[in-house]
């Protein structure tokens, strides 16, 4: 009987240890999509500031190639571009 008794607490211990095999790998396959979803969030983030920057850098040639008054200083319009940016204006503010 105690040889029964103790395959009988292996197969457990057995199928425990699996079960919690399992849970980790489920936890990493969780911590792998989240860290994927991350990374692309970050990229989506990094493309639309470079899009903006790029933006606002043909407009201020498009504007410099308009108006020769605002090519004379150029640093002023600069700054008050960067500020109409980071201001968070789109556009038509």
């Amino acid at each position: 009987m105690k040889r029964n008794k103790k395959e009988q607490e292996i197969h457990e211990l057995s199928q425990e240890n699996k079960f919690k095999e399992l849970r980790i790998r489920q936890s990493i396959i969780i911590l792998l999509a989240l860290s994927g979803l991350l990374v692309l969030i970050i990229l989506v983030f990094i493309l639309l500031l470079g899009q903006r920057i790029l933006r606002t850098e043909q407009e201020h040639s498009r504007l410099m190639q308009r108006n020769p008054e605002i090519a004379d200083e150029p640093t002023l319009h600069f700054q008050l571009t960067l500020q109409h940016t980071a201001s968070g204006c789109a556009g038509g503010c």
